[in-house]
Parts: structure tokens; sequence; C-alpha cells
């Protein structure tokens, strides 16, 4: 199954037709006296499916109405990548901003806000996510760096740029940065992922990865995750127009089958990304990372790692406090950066001011080198 079929909001569709078919045949071989049980249950299911179908299409046009994309809808490479540019470019780069996971670029979209009174500020989906199309190639590291450079072209955003990357976000800012070294100011990382740690974990029996699962997809074209969702997350995806939007992504096939892209992407092709201490030259860099607590972050691990003993998740947690060590080493003018107390990998939610705190610290030691150049 290519990734534009686990992308699409026709996926639905697309499975039920077999169990139509399936049906019929059946019926038909079977004859008039004997319908067998298989035949009715293969029907019953395509019915259920396609009505799931229609279902999701119907709420995703709703949807659309009520949220249309606040930026534009730019080509890229055969899609259509949506970028919202805000702001006034004065002596100071512009920020580009690149959520965790393969969220949409909203999910930043308080910190794009406190940024806008200094600099110009770009939100941005990438494929398959967001108000962008779905996928119709696998999330490689490369593809994506590559459809970020042709957006940014196709958008006339010249920079420099300061890249502000969390968690996964943060890898795709660093290989661009590597790529694409003069277009790129400075890197914030927040907590950023790491290349060892997705390849360990994911070889370990019964581990759980947060929406990694490929029946998702399923699962959200026949239209169920429009209200599994609220129902399970309330404070996530029901009341407030934020929360509606939110949902109206997490809901949608093309989200998920983005995320399981980009999540294997990065097992099967560790070396692919940048790794090497001074890889990124003396380019600013600020590492930012949660305070170690090695017996907090065992007890958040555990649940994902259950087959781990607790001598195996203690070397889990502290590779996980090395791996931010690296991501600092990546420059030679790197620093590693520790979050207030109590901030989590979600820091970008948890502690805002400081996250816009550590960016404009960015933005006045970019401004400062440039003078001195």
């Amino acid at each position: 199954m290519t990734i534009r079929l686990t992308s699409s909001n026709g996926l639905a569709y697309a499975v039920a037709i077999p169990f139509f078919g399936a049906a019929f045949l059946g019926f038909a071989l079977a004859g008039d006296s004997s319908w067998p049980i298989v035949n009715w249950v293969a029907l019953a299911a395509g019915i259920l499916m396609a009505a799931g179908a229609t279902y999701h299409v119907v709420r995703v046009q709703r949807f659309l109405r009520q949220f249309p994309p606040p930026g534009r809808l730019l080509a890229v490479r055969g899609h259509f990548m949506h970028l919202l540019a805000e702001g006034i470019q004065g002596k100071d780069a512009t920020i580009v901003w690149i959520p965790g996971s393969h969220d949409a670029g909203t999910q930043l979209e308080h910190l794009h806000r406190a940024i806008l009174p200094r600099t110009r500020s770009i939100l941005f989906d990438r494929i398959g996510c967001g108000w962008s199309s779905a996928a119709a190639t696998p999330r490689t590291i490369e593809n994506e760096v590559a459809e970020l450079f042709d957006l940014l072209e196709a958008a006339a955003e010249s920079g420099p740029f300061v890249f502000v990357g969390h968690s996964l976000g943060g890898m795709l800012a660093v290989n661009f940065a590597a790529r694409h070294p003069q277009k790129v100011a400075g890197l914030v990382l927040l907590d950023m992922g790491c290349t060892d740690i997705n390849v360990y974990v994911d070889h370990l029996p019964g581990k759980k990865t947060i929406g990694a699962e490929p029946w998702l997809s399923l699962v959200a074209a026949c239209g169920l995750l429009w209200h599994a969702l609220p129902a399970r997350h309330p404070e996530l995806f029901a009341g407030s127009a934020e929360n509606r939007r939110r949902l109206g992504f997490a809901a949608q096939p093309k989200t998920h089958a983005g995320w399981i892209s980009a999540y294997r992407a990065i097992t099967a092709q560790p070396l692919a990304y940048v790794r090497n201490p001074g890889a990124l030259g003396d380019l600013p860099l600020i590492a930012v990372t949660p305070l170690q607590d090695s017996e907090a972050d065992e007890k958040m691990l555990a649940p994902f790692v259950p087959t781990l003993s607790k001598f195996e998740l203690k070397n889990l947690v502290e590779l996980r406090f090395a791996a931010m060590r690296a991501v600092a080493s990546l420059s030679t003018a790197g620093e590693l950066r520790y979050a207030p107390p109590g901030a989590t990998h979600a820091l970008p939610v948890e502690v805002p001011e400081f996250v816009v705190g550590v960016v404009n610290e960015m933005l006045d030691r970019v401004s400062t080198k440039a003078e001195q150049a």
C-alpha cells in the first residue's frame, strides 16, 4: 500500500471495495438458497466502512469551511504546502518554527505571535500534516529538507533564518542547516529527538510509540476519530476553537500516515541525519532540555518500554541526556541550556515565556555576529 493511499481521505472507500466484491462473489457462488454468514459479514463491513468514509469526508469539508488556511498554499514538488509568514523583517533574522512529531505549524502559533513584535515569523505545515497535501513520497529527511527549501523559495522568503525546532522538528532544522548553511543564521533546538534512541527503542518488544500505529489511518478514514478523540481527551480536542482545529487535523488519515512515515525514516536511515560533533561549524546554536531528573524520567518512559528492567531504563534515560549534550556539540558555538524546573518534553507549551526569551537571545547573538562580520 502506497503512502498516498494511507494518507488519502478515501482510504476507507478503497478498503471497503474488496469487502463488497467478496460478498457479492460469495452470493453468486452460493446460489439463491444458501448465503453463507461470511458473505453477510463482508457486506456489512463494506457498508459500514463506506458509510464511515462518507461521514468523514463531510466532516473534513465542514472543518475546512470553519478553519480555512490562514496563510498561502504554495505548489512544491507536486504537492501544496501551507505557509503563514507575518511581521516585518528589520535588522533581525526571520524565525521559522518547526513543531515536534509531525504536527501542523499552528502547534507553535502562540510562540509565533509572541515574537512578531520584534521580527518576521513563519509557520508552515510539512507535507502530510495541517493544511498541506497528503504525502505521496516517504517522509525521509532528504525529502523534507528539499521541500522546506523549495517552500521558502516559492514564498520568496530569503532569510537569513533562525530555525526553532521542537523534538522531531529540531532534527529537520539541524539537517536543513547542514545542507543549506547559507540560509541559516542560528538554531534553537527544544529537546530535540535522537536517532540513536529511536533506533534502539524501535527494536524493543512491546514498545509503544504514540500515534505510530498503522491502523490509525484506516480508523481515521472511517470517521471514528471525530468522536473518539474528544471523548478520550476532551482537554485537547473539545471545547475551544483551538481544540476543534487540533481535532480537525488529528482526525485525518494523512496526519497519522505522515507521522508513521517520518518515524520509520528515522529508524530505517539513521545515518542520513547529521550526527558528528562540529558538523555545523560555528553556527550559533542553543540546545534546550529539561533539567536532568532520572527518577521522574524513568517513571515517564516506563509505560512506553514495559519490557525494560530498572537498570536498562536508567541507561535509556542517561542515553537521552547524553544525546542532548551531543546535540549541543554539533556546532563549535553550541550551548546546552536547561529549562526551568518542572518543564518536560512539552516545554514549548509549559514554559513559552522561557522559550521566547531564548529565541530573543539567539536573535541578539545572530545580530551581533552579523555586525562583527
